[in-house]
Parts: structure tokens; C-alpha cells; sequence
């Protein structure tokens, strides 16, 4: 009776441990390194887009790279022969895992419907465009394509059919031109979108595809990069250092001050959260959680472009082989932040719930001992993913469970090679839903 009374205890106290662990606060910023597996130099970004938090393509002057794993591998997929008739790739449009568009310098749009084995050339012609400025698809179907026309007549394409065909929705000069690619336009829908012009210096708005324009009432100062979370709610970053936020679809709008320091590069929404929003320049990454009106530098490297395929997962890319990951929005825990010294991070798992496998990342920053253990809601050992030697890197782990519905924990546990004795663990839970 007594040793299994003392064995019941063991499991309760094991038990409110991983509790208290998984429901400490959170309030520091964190982004990874994600770029182990990529080339060390894969040239100049242009822009990122995810269909997920496993499918993910970055745009480069030396290709297209993609990963359907998370960032745990890459591939070129926008090879040689393909830059060298098309230009580089100045923006990407990513559905799905097969699905993607490509907004090409030499005024052409390609896409892939089987992850990159295969590209076919949907439009080209130089009478139109010129470059290729911007491209996004709303569904398989529905997309538009934006590029630099000659005389004045900007290309704005759209197509209901997946790319096979492109129309053209404007055949006249509008009031003046852009100074910059993708981060001045932004179409929320196939009707509404919102376009800088740099001469003379008005955000224009349309709301029948980009027929026609209207420019807004406010007079901003230079808008360096916009961005609308839906047809009302937007951001827009200026050159004088302020922060610029309309929930009336530009009618009006509000002065906030902004920490960026450089040019800005883009801004990007939490999906279905307009309250979360991240903002990059040349030298941070900077976070609200009040639509724009107050910032918190997250990072201390900058980047081109952000993506938030969900809530918690994103990524954003900068020039020289850089590129960094978040699994929680960029926020980690106090405790979390101190209590690693070794280095190494646990990420929630993906899918959550799921049924019947989830995979597990994680990353260590040297070599070291470590050790994966699923538990459940007893404290009783389930499945142990992991027990060797890990090389410093990004580590992902699938488990593949038939185990009754309910909570788990995993539990990582790293230690040195040279000091087995010392460890430092990290616990997280997840649900299985039969």
C-alpha cells in the first residue's frame, strides 16, 4: 500500500510540474536562424510566401527555394536555364504545396502545379509589361498579377482559371508611377486593392480590380511599404519615422510613432488577428499587439520580407543567406530565455491536435546529448523519439501514435558531450483527438 502511495505521489508532483511549465507567461522575442540547409550565399531576396508552417518558398536572385518540411530541407526549384530566359523571380505566390506563381523580371508570370518539377509559362508579352512587379492568388483559381507597362500604362492582370488566361483591367495611364515593387500595392480581394504612387505622392484605391483609381484624401508623408489585413483595416510605414493606421478603408487616418530606423520592408497581419502585426526593416523585426499602435523590437537583424502562415509560425528572409524562423509569433517565456544556456529551442508540435502523427522540432546550437520522451497525462512514459548524439541544427521528429485520445506532453532534455551530468529541458503538451 505504501509504495504504491508513494508512486501515486511521484505521478501527481511529475505531473504539476509539466503543468506549471506549460502555463508560464510569455514576454521575450524570439526568432531562430533557419538557414543551416541553405546554400551559404543564395543571393539577393526579393520575397517569402507559405501555403503553411511546412510549405514555404523564398524568391532569391539565385532561384526559388522551397521546403515542404518546415525548413528542414530546401531545393532549387527556379533553376539556371529557367533565370536565365525569364529573369530572376521578384515575387511568389504560394496555395498549396504544388501551386505556385512566379512574378518574373522580364514582365512573365510561370507556375508549377507539382512543386517546382515542372514550370509553364502562363504570360509573357513585353507590349504589356515590362517587369513584373507583384502577383497573389486568392484560391487555385483567382489571382492578379501587377507589372511596369510602357507608356505609362501599368499592367494590372487578372485571371479566374488559374493562370491559364490573363486579362488585362486597365488600358490607360493612371495619375503616376511607383518607385518600388510588391511593397506599395497590396489587393485584399479580386476588387479591392490599394496602390502608392510616387508621382504625385497619393495612396490610390480601386474597388472594381484595378479598372479604375481613386486617390485617398490624406496626404501621407513617403510611404515606404503598405499593407491591408482586409479591405478596412491597413498599415502603412513612412519615411518620417511614423506609423500610419486607417480602419475606415483609408478614408481616414491615424499618427503613431515608429521604431524603424531604415527603409521600410514590409508589414504583415496575423491570420485572422489584425490586433498582431510585425513590421521589418534593414536592421529589426518589430511587433504590435495593438493593430500598429505601439512596438517592441523582436530581433536584432533585419529582413526583406515577413510571412505568417499562422498565428505563431513565421518566417523572414534578408540578403546574404538570411533567413530566421518563429514558432510562437516571436515570443518566448522569461524562464525559457534564461534556462537555456546550451542553446537549444522545443517547438510546439505541427499538426496540433492531430491524429495520428504530429512532428516535433527542435534546435541545438552545438553538438550534444538529447533526449525526445512523449508522457501522458499520468507522467507515464509513452514513447521515447529520440536518444543519441545530435549535430548543432534544425531536428524534426515525426511520431506516428495508435494512443487513446486525450493530453500528452514532450519532453526534450539536452546535455553536453563533455558534461553529461548538466542538463536543461523543455516541455510542452499537445492533444491527440481520435
Amino acid at each position: 500500500m505504501d509504495s504504491r502511495f508513494g508512486v501515486f505521489k511521484m505521478k501527481c508532483f511529475f505531473l504539476f510540474i509539466i503543468v506549471f511549465m506549460i502555463s508560464l507567461p510569455r514576454c521575450h522575442s524570439q526568432w531562430l536562424p533557419a538557414s543551416i540547409s541553405l546554400p551559404t550565399n543564395w543571393g539577393s531576396t526579393t520575397s517569402i510566401d507559405a501555403s503553411d508552417s511546412l510549405t514555404i518558398a523564398l524568391a532569391s536572385s539565385l532561384g526559388i527555394y522551397r521546403t515542404t518540411d518546415g525548413g528542414m530541407t530546401w531545393k532549387n526549384i527556379f533553376t539556371n536555364p529557367l533565370r536565365s530566359v525569364q529573369g530572376s523571380p521578384e515575387d511568389i505566390s504560394i496555395i498549396d504545396s504544388g501551386h505556385f506563381w512566379v512574378a518574373c523580371a522580364n514582365g512573365g508570370i510561370l507556375a508549377t502545379t507539382d512543386g517546382g518539377a515542372q514550370w509553364s509559362l502562363q504570360f509573357l508579352d513585353s507590349t504589356k509589361s515590362v517587369f513584373m512587379d507583384y502577383i497573389k492568388f486568392f484560391d487555385l483559381q483567382s489571382g492578379i498579377a501587377i507589372g511596369d507597362g510602357r507608356d505609362n500604362i501599368m499592367a494590372i492582370l487578372h485571371t479566374s482559371d488559374g493562370g491559364n488566361h490573363w486579362q488585362s483591367a486597365n488600358t490607360r495611364p493612371l495619375i503616376g508611377w511607383s518607385g518600388d515593387m510588391w511593397r506599395r500595392m497590396d489587393f485584399i480581394n479580386r476588387n479591392v486593392g490599394y496602390f502608392y504612387v510616387s508621382g504625385p505622392q497619393t495612396i490610390n484605391k480601386t474597388t472594381d480590380g484595378g479598372a479604375t483609381w481613386s486617390p485617398t484624401a490624406a496626404q501621407l508623408p513617403y510611404v515606404e511599404v503598405l499593407n491591408f489585413y482586409d479591405q478596412n483595416i491597413g498599415l502603412v510605414m513612412s519615411d518620417s519615422g511614423r506609423i500610419f493606421r486607417t480602419l475606415d478603408g483609408a478614408v481616414s487616418w491615424e499618427e503613431f510613432p515608429s521604431p524603424h530606423k531604415l527603409w521600410g520592408n514590409d508589414i504583415e497581419f496575423a491570420p485572422s488577428d489584425p490586433a498582431n502585426v510585425w513590421m521589418t526593416d534593414l536592421i529589426d523585426v518589430y511587433f504590435s499587439s495593438d493593430t500598429g499602435r505601439t512596438w517592441t523590437a523582436q530581433s536584432a537583424a533585419g529582413g526583406r520580407d515577413l510571412v505568417f502562415p499562422t498565428r505563431h509560425s513565421g518566417w523572414f528572409i534578408g540578403d546574404g543567406g538570411k533567413l530566421y524562423h518563429t514558432a510562437n509569433g516571436g515570443v518566448t517565456s522569461v524562464e525559457d530565455a534564461g534556462s537555456h544556456p546550451d542553446g537549444f529551442m522545443l517547438y510546439q508540435n505541427f499538426p496540433n491536435p492531430f491524429n495520428p502523427s504530429t512532428s516535433i522540432a527542435f534546435t541545438v546550437n552545438k553538438r550534444s546529448r538529447v533526449r525526445l520522451t512523449i508522457y501522458n497525462i499520468l507522467g507515464q512514459t509513452v514513447a521515447t523519439l529520440v536518444d543519441s548524439d545530435l549535430a548543432a541544427g534544425l531536428h524534426s521528429v515525426k511520431w506516428n501514435t495508435d494512443a487513446a485520445t486525450g493530453i500528452y506532453f514532450y519532453r526534450i532534455e539536452m546535455s553536453s558531450l563533455n558534461n553529461p551530468v548538466v542538463r536543461t529541458s523543455d516541455t510542452k503538451k499537445m492533444l491527440l483527438l481520435r
